[in-house]
């Protein structure tokens, strides 16, 4: 078991409760916010400060040090995100918010979060995907919502998210996908959407995707697809398509895979 030792010497401000000092050189400082929760910081400096909450949170704290690059509001009982509610927050760069109660999430909530490179808000209540929901998020690179109860997606929701490369969109309940909804994602090579109630594709649905290398689609509705569906995905490689309604329906599977590699086809077809 790590030894630790007192000390009162944090380098968080705002920080006075009792600070355990590690063998590795960082500290955990303790900071009492009432008498059902408390939140702490594990920081090696003033430049590298992690925020962990214990549970009990039903919104995002106050006192949470603007200097954090990494923040973990995860099991809480958040239900709602306001407008501007991380507008302080310009160094950090992951920010977890999975297995809480988030149903609302405001029109500028991430604005301010100008670092951010993950967004964890995976195991909530989200059931709608509005435009400019995510904006200010230029930098983020990973980007998960599973494990909502998501149904629809508006066209706009990821515009202005370039820099995203992973896009969890999985266990939700997603039905549709709208033409060109992925249009503003060009450096996206990850794309989850396996285990959603999707029915239908339309022909122009991964236009944009110029750098997709991975695409997940199994375990949905889907029983017919466009005939070159997949045309603009010059740099597809893995390509999983399982489904009951395909495997029933075979005859009316003729999909254009020509850009897909050999080896992502046959995973695909021995599924």
């Amino acid at each position: 078991m790590q030894e630790t030792t007192f000390s009162r010497n944090c380098a968080v401000p705002g920080m006075t409760q009792d600070v355990w000092q590690s063998t590795f050189g960082g500290c955990i400082c303790f900071l009492q916010i009432n008498q059902w929760y408390r939140l702490w910081v594990q920081c090696n400096s003033t430049s590298r400060i992690f925020i962990r909450t214990w549970w009990g949170l039903t919104k995002v704290p106050s006192h949470i040090p603007t200097e954090a690059l990494q923040v973990e509001l995860s099991g809480n009982i958040i239900a709602s995100l306001p407008a501007g509610v991380f507008r302080h927050f310009s160094q950090c760069k992951v920010l977890e918010l999975r297995f809480n109660q988030i149903s609302s999430i405001e029109e500028n909530a991430f604005r301010g979060l100008d670092s951010l490179e993950r967004l964890d808000l995976s195991n909530n209540r989200i059931s709608m995907l509005r435009a400019e929901m995510f904006t200010g998020l230029n930098n983020l690179g990973s980007l998960h919502l599973a494990r909502n109860v998501i149904s629809s997606i508006e066209q706009q929701t990821f515009e202005g998210l370039e820099s995203l490369q992973n896009l969890q969109l999985r266990h939700n309940r997603i039905s549709i996908l709208p033409a060109r909804i992925f249009i503003s994602l060009r450096n996206l090579t990850e794309l989850m959407l396996f285990q959603n109630n999707i029915s239908s594709i339309e022909e122009q649905v991964f236009q944009g995707l110029e750098s997709l290398k991975t695409l997940f689609f199994s375990s949905n509705n889907i029983s017919i697809l466009h005939v070159r569906m997949f045309k603009e995905l010059k740099t597809l490689e893995w390509l999983y398509l399982q489904s009951d309604h395909i495997n029933r329906h075979r005859s009316l599977l003729r999909v254009d895979l020509s850009s897909v590699s050999e080896l992502g086809r046959q995973q695909n077809h021995s599924s």
